[in-house]
């Protein structure tokens, strides 16, 4: 394959406190705005960074489960009915602002059982819920700009007076931790206000952020909907953007004021990739189908060597990548051996293929200079691996989301780092949205559980 050159400008009949915490946890959760009638508050399974107090499951009380619902339930009423003036102005005096004396009467109980407990990190997953059903909110009724207004919220708190009440100091450690947590990072991304901050250059990659985040069980799932919102409306922004420009030849789109490359692809290079993944008779969708349809049903060991020459087809006869199909097989040979007489069945396709995928985007696979991603990105073959992934996700579609992880891991662990050390992930990432956006119909790669 090619290196693209480009532009300069991711059995008891009282049930123990454990045991009611766990199944809160593994109950099905819902996402459409007349479901929250009957929440499900679930706990955190991470800790957050400064002023945090980690619980073990087993030591959450019923207390701390009951509280926790009537309050979520209680702003998830509010946003059906009030105006999103007024749920803000309620957000604000219970969690940021916090005054005892304005607490509904029905609420009294579980804000005391939340200072008698003392669950910081409870609170904090309570709270981003919270937050990100006030987002949703803004989404369902199109008033999107009282999201940046939600943000000024915790941005502008008032000084604590020297007198305040202790339930009112203790809520505001509680926010200024929850405003130390990759949560509220990520509210942060909804704020319009957010576009005049300095940009880094891994903001322009903040979709496969979103998506990640939308397809993670662990993340809430008020925030998991918001992130779906927001991703879809740039997703499909960019992808109107690539289709005008692809469809005006390119080069007389740029002379097109509605028309400007999307990408920081060279429209050389850009017009190559859409040659190449955009078949008529025999494209890369009709091949995966055909795959499957011969393999699906070996042992484990054929479909391993059958994948394999699937996967380098069309690559392994560059000389540049000579070496490639060795290693490929070599790691293909030693995955999961143990299943090797087992006929393959959609699940274990699926680990193989997300298996593979962590394999070749392991960001710390940089250490080993024979890694195959190591070397595909010293030969700039961002178009070799981009097809590789591609072939994984056509015939595994569940393997879409940790794709879109891996990917996402990626940026997150180089991020600290300048744009001119990045160019190799930047190069990657451009092929990849392109090829991903130009032959994946999204809607048949991931769920989000009827989200509406």
């Amino acid at each position: 394959m090619f290196a693209p050159s480009f532009r300069k400008p991711k059995v008891q009949s009282q049930e123990s406190s454990s045991q009611k915490v766990l199944q809160w946890r593994h109950r099905a959760e819902q996402t459409a705005a007349q479901q929250f009638t009957k929440m499900q508050i679930g706990f955190p399974k991470t800790s957050f960074p400064k002023r945090t107090t980690t619980v073990e499951p087993d030591e959450r009380p019923d207390e701390i489960v009951e509280a926790s619902e009537a309050i979520l339930s209680f702003f998830a009423e509010q946003s059906k009915t009030a105006t999103i003036t007024t749920l803000l102005e309620q957000f604000d005096t219970f969690f940021i602002n916090h005054d005892p004396n304005t607490v509904p009467s029905q609420l009294n109980h579980s804000v005391y059982q939340l200072l008698v407990y003392n669950c910081t990190a409870d609170f904090i997953y309570l709270l981003n819920r919270c937050a990100f059903l006030i987002v949703n909110t803004c989404f369902k009724q199109k008033q999107t700009k009282y999201t940046e207004k939600l943000i000024a919220l915790f941005q502008g708190r008032s000084p604590l007076p020297a007198n305040a009440p202790l339930s009112t100091r203790k809520f505001r450690d509680w926010v200024e931790s929850y405003m130390d947590s990759h949560q509220y990072k990520t509210l942060e991304l909804f704020s319009p206000a957010a576009k005049l901050q300095k940009k880094t250059w891994h903001d322009r990659y903040i979709a496969l952020k979103l998506l990640a985040e939308a397809l993670d069980t662990d993340v809430a799932i008020e925030q998991r909907q918001a992130c779906q919102w927001l991703y879809q409306f740039l997703k499909g922004r960019y992808k109107f953007q690539l289709v005008m420009f692809l469809s005006k030849g390119c080069d007389g789109a740029q002379h097109d004021e509605k028309a400007h490359n999307p990408t920081l692809i060279h429209t050389s290079t850009l017009k190559l990739i859409q040659k190449v993944v955009i078949k008529r008779d025999q494209g890369y969708t009709q091949m995966a189908e055909g795959f499957l349809s011969l393999h699906e049903h070996d042992s484990y060991s054929d479909f391993k060597r059958a994948l394999a020459k699937y996967l380098l087809t069309s690559i392994g006869g560059d000389r540049r990548l000579k070496w490639l199909p060795k290693k490929l097989e070599q790691h293909l040979t030693e995955l999961y051996s143990e299943k090797n007489s087992v006929t393959v069945g959609h699940h274990l396709i699926t680990k193989t293929c997300d298996e593979i995928i962590s394999y070749l985007l392991n960001p710390e696979s940089f250490a080993d200079p024979t890694h195959p991603f190591t070397l595909l990105m010293i030969q700039r073959e961002f178009l070799s691996l981009s097809i590789i992934l591609l072939k994984l996700v056509l015939i595994s579609p569940r393997s879409y989301g940790q794709l879109m992880s891996s990917l996402n891991d990626l940026i997150q662990h180089n991020s600290h780092k300048e744009k001119a050390e990045c160019e190799w992930l930047v190069g990657l990432l451009e092929t990849m949205q392109v090829i991903l956006t130009l032959v994946v119909n999204e809607g048949q790669y991931y769920s989000f559980n009827g989200a509406s």
